[in-house]
């Protein structure tokens, strides 16, 4: 029983796959009619390239096995924006509410019971009227800490006044709440001052 060459089973791969040129194919073809072997070979090369193609195919997924993952994406992509999103505006608030507190206790430290001599030797005057404003300088400059989202520090402002820094709590507080309206989408646009 003859042996076919490499050769031989290169150009059946190869007309299986549809690689051949069309003069090739047509000597391919009387070969076949006239070499049983050959044909056997071919038959053999069809089988065996039908098996790959059913082993391969068996391998892709489900439209269902797709869709569940698809899902799965989804669902952990949504609930990572909205703890992304909670924690973000927790840390607004709380960085918020962290100066608040700094300013009730510089005002409370400020006001040093209503009027008093403070430690640099200067009389802090407490507003007596609409018009009348506290310009209390300290002996050393009012110092807020300014952090990013992660809570770290970057930078820090001071102030030589009380009230400016009281000022600047309030135009912060203004600033979150308008960044806060732009999230959710209500309210006008308004733009913050010099400041920021």
């Amino acid at each position: 029983m003859p042996v076919l060459s490499e050769q031989d089973l290169e150009q059946l791969e190869a007309y299986v796959d549809g690689e051949l040129s069309t003069t090739e194919e047509d000597a391919l073809r009387a070969r076949l009619a006239a070499e049983p072997i050959l044909a056997e070979a071919m038959r053999r090369v069809r089988a065996d390239r039908d098996i790959r193609m059913a082993v391969w195919k068996s391998f892709e997924p489900s439209e269902a096995s797709v869709a569940r993952l698809v899902a799965k994406v989804d669902a952990t992509v949504d609930r990572t924006s909205n703890w992304s999103y909670k924690l973000t505006t927790l840390r607004r608030v709380s960085a918020a509410a962290a100066c608040i507190v700094l300013g009730v206790l510089i005002g409370r430290a400020g006001d040093n019971g209503g009027g008093g001599v403070m430690s640099s030797g200067q009389v802090a005057t407490v507003p007596g009227g609409a018009g009348r404003s506290m310009q209390t300088n300290v002996s050393h400059p009012i110092e807020f800490p300014i952090v990013d989202e992660q809570g770290r520090p970057v930078a820090v402002q001071r102030f030589q006044t009380l009230r400016e820094a009281q000022e600047f709590l309030e135009e912060l507080n203004r600033f979150h709440r308008m960044q806060e309206q732009i999230r959710s989408g209500g309210g006008q646009i308004l733009v913050p001052s010099e400041r920021f």
